[in-house]
């Protein structure tokens, strides 16, 4: 065999192994998303002590971005309102092998909170089945309810719902174990 023939069924090989996944599509009131920033934590589908996982930014004061979401075993979705009220969202990456497979978010307004959520099959839209986050809360609150107190882990999760994280340039990292 040909070492042209060799790297060709190699390439295919590879592609034909990654899962193409549809990207995240994200729908809520306009006004609400203009004072919103919106951060996905991807968990790549490596065993440990391999774990890998990148920060991207799907949502920035109402400029969206694509994220490039290849090959995901779980995410957490860190989700600001005017930088004052914070929330996360964590779900496993389960619908990829459903065949109306797609990649919602919506974001909701009500009475309780501002709330994120995710739908992962086109046959969960109308009765919007899906993982639902608790309602958004100030900062102080969100670290005393997960008990965070190290002032390095609350500077990680601060910038984690506050900063940008350019997608065009996002790459994976391994995860170091606390």
């Amino acid at each position: 065999m040909s070492m042209s023939k060799f790297y060709l069924i190699a390439v295919l090989s590879f592609l034909s192994c990654t899962t193409m996944e549809p990207k995240f599509e994200l729908y809520g009131d306009a006004v609400l998303l203009q004072n919103m920033k919106i951060n996905m934590l991807s968990i790549k589908d490596v065993k440990y002590p391999d774990s890998a996982s990148k920060m991207e930014t799907l949502l920035f004061e109402g400029e969206k971005y694509n994220v490039q979401n290849n090959d995901v075993m779980s995410y957490e979705i860190y989700f600001s309102y005017k930088d004052s009220l914070v929330g996360v969202l964590k779900f496993e990456n389960i619908m990829k092998w459903a065949n109306d497979y797609i990649n919602h978010l919506y974001v909701y307004k009500d009475e309780d909170g501002i709330y994120l959520q995710y739908i992962g099959r086109e046959t969960e839209i109308k009765d919007k089945k899906g993982f639902v986050s608790p309602p958004a809360m100030p900062v102080k609150e969100f670290y005393e309810k997960e008990k965070i107190v190290s002032k390095v882990k609350k500077e990680q999760v601060k910038s984690f719902f506050k900063s940008f994280y350019n997608p065009s340039i996002a790459s994976y990292k391994k995860i170091k174990e606390e």
